[in-house]
């Protein structure tokens, strides 16, 4: 896993990824 980016909260990647596989 890359480590480039902020670290987001765990909803944060929920959301992020909901919206890519919708």
């Amino acid at each position: 896993i890359e480590d480039s980016k902020p670290k987001m909260s765990e909803k944060e990647k929920r959301e992020m990824i909901d919206k890519i596989l919708k």
